[in-house]
């Protein structure tokens, strides 16, 4: 039943919640009490209480849990003491358990041998020690979060563990639980997209330094060094990592052309002179290949031994024959040579025209190419000769160069040891101060 208009206005013209039945409703929300009992209680409409219960729930809350700790100097009410007291109970229970069993046996006086009495066993005390250890189990349960609701209403309520208006704390621990688990997952699923924006950024900016008139090669290793330095390596480690990097782009062309690279070396020696080895050679060589050239890569030993079965040296009988073949068609061109002369011959003379003469041109020196990186670099260590650090575009606007010379000699003065980068931009190393 509603209220009438005059009850309505009546409770409009009320005042509104004072701070003192705030604290009070805030009490009373906490110990269980229903809004419809404390709109009587108040004299207030039932939906004031449902917005005031929604407005304040942190802090009712907040309430309900510091009352099941208020007692935190007694030892029973830390968790750890709890489930101490519990095993010790459910362990003792166990042992009177297995004791009243054991004195169930009685030895038979015809067979000397200890066996099963039913007359001994004590039903009503089984069922009290198994009892308590079923108790105890489960009161292990609770307390660790392995059993998500408890069995008695009113301990639900009075913890705030029914999930009505209070905090379900076995939701909390399985919810726990399962974000732990996938901690690993969305670890490397944000290590993955972390990666992969760096590769887009990278080839974003390679891409811009080509545009610019750099060449990819040197765009790349610009930007892998630059890489490398945001991702905390020292200075030494960015030249091994580019060297190692170097090694690797040699050894993938070597595999890509091995059948040609296994040729070359049996075929010709470092001057070109053509080789013939022997047998025992060309296993002395198979086998210096696959130690020193592609240690440990059984793929490549692979195509090396099908190599070395399959390869035969030109013979020389062959090259004999196809000599005589060349030297007969030489022959033949040659007679044809001589009649075409003899008909020459017998064709009346022609008088040569005569040529002016023409004084010799001589040919003007090639000018040499100008050396644009070395005046650029001299400029960029006399730039930092002060002793300062400066940043990359000051020093760029600086010497008005642009980006490809400036990078490229950049990355000649990282190799050679002459600059180096810090937080605070570029400066010379101290080998090159003195120099400078």
């Amino acid at each position: 039943m509603g209220l009438t208009s005059e009850q309505a206005k009546a409770m409009n013209a009320q005042p509104r919640i004072t701070p003192e039945e705030r604290d009070r409703l805030i009490h009373l929300l906490a110990e269980g009490k229903k809004p419809a009992e404390l709109a009587l209680q108040f004299g207030k409409a039932v939906g004031t209480i449902y917005n005031f219960q929604t407005r304040w729930k942190a802090e009712v809350d907040d309430l309900r849990r510091s009352r099941t700790v208020q007692f935190d100097d007694i030892a029973g009410t830390r968790k750890q003491a709890r489930l101490d007291d519990y095993w010790s109970l459910r362990t003792a229970f166990m042992m009177l358990f297995r004791k009243h069993l054991e004195s169930c046996y009685a030895t038979n006086p015809e067979t000397g041998e200890k066996e099963f009495v039913e007359q001994l066993v004590d039903a009503r005390k089984l069922k009290i020690y198994s009892d308590a250890v079923d108790k105890n189990n489960k009161m292990l349960m609770i307390e660790t979060g392995q059993q998500l609701r408890l069995d008695e209403k009113w301990t639900e309520r009075a913890l705030g563990v029914d999930g009505r208006g209070g905090v379900d704390y076995g939701v909390i621990v399985q919810g726990t639980r399962k974000w732990d688990a996938g901690a690993p997952q969305r670890a490397a699923e944000i290590a993955r997209k972390r990666a992969a924006r760096d590769q887009w950024f990278d080839e974003d900016w390679v891409a811009s330094m080509v545009r610019d008139g750099m060449s990819r090669d040197a765009a790349e290793r610009t930007v892998r060094l630059q890489r490398d330095r945001k991702n905390g390596f020292s200075p030494a480690e960015v030249k091994s990592r580019h060297w190692e990097r170097v090694r690797s782009a040699e050894y993938a062309e070597r595999v890509e052309r091995l059948e040609e690279f296994c040729e070359d070396w049996i075929s010709f020696d470092l001057e070109g002179q053509p080789r013939d080895l022997s047998i025992e050679e060309l296993e002395e060589t198979r086998d210096h290949l696959k130690t020193h050239w592609f240690p440990d890569d059984e793929a490549a030993h692979v195509r090396i031994d099908q190599f070395f079965d399959n390869w035969r040296y030109p013979d020389a009988e062959a090259v004999a024959s196809a000599s005589a073949v060349d030297v007969g068609q030489d022959d033949e061109q040659t007679e044809d040579q001589d009649m075409d002369v003899e008909i020459v011959r017998m064709m009346p003379p022609r008088k040569p025209a005569e040529e002016p003469e023409m004084e010799p041109v001589p040919e003007p020196d090639p000018e040499p190419e100008p050396d644009q990186v070395e005046p650029l670099r001299e400029a960029f260590i006399q730039a930092l000769a002060d002793g300062r650090a400066a940043d990359p575009d000051e020093l760029m606007r600086e010497l008005r160069c642009g980006a490809a010379e400036f990078y490229a000699v950049l990355g000649e003065l990282h190799e050679d040891g002459v600059v180096v980068e810090d937080g605070t931009g570029i400066r010379l190393t101290e080998s090159s101060v003195a120099v400078a």
